[in-house]
């Protein structure tokens, strides 16, 4: 049953993951790894004085605006004051890495030593065993 409302949503245009589908019809799917069932990200390409504007919502999905143009200039040395006059808190590229750790439910956790400070990528909700799993398989155990 499932297969086959999937099935109808595809021909009308639809993408799977914007379909009314229980929790049970989606487990049942799962094994098609359809690529319109995966989460989307969008990104548009705007002007410099809409990078802070509203943009409308594709598929429910707002886009993460980003201005090619102003991501060009920014001087590493110079981020924070240039970023700062045009009114943003942060660069696209931020924005960008922020909004996709979201959609995959990551987050960074970091490790210092003497010689060098890491970020490491976890689950979000990863117990701390979980976490040290990451650095070496051993430390799970």
């Amino acid at each position: 049953a499932a297969a086959k409302k999937v099935y109808e949503g595809l021909n009308e245009g639809h993408r799977a993951r914007t379909l009314d589908l229980a929790d049970d019809e989606r487990a049942a799917l799962h094994d098609l790894h359809l690529l319109t069932m995966k989460p989307m990200l969008y990104l548009a390409n705007v002007d410099e004085d809409q990078l802070t504007a509203a943009l409308p919502e594709i598929d429910g999905c707002a886009p993460v605006p980003i201005c090619a143009k102003v991501e060009a200039e920014i001087d590493p040395a110079e981020a924070k004051e240039y970023l700062e006059a045009m009114g943003l808190a942060e660069s696209g590229l931020a924005r960008l890495v922020r909004e996709a750790y979201h959609l995959l439910g990551l987050q960074s956790y970091f490790t210092s030593g003497e010689t060098e400070t890491r970020a490491w990528t976890v689950p979000i909700g990863a117990k701390a065993p979980q976490a040290a799993g990451i650095i070496h398989t051993h430390f799970e155990k």
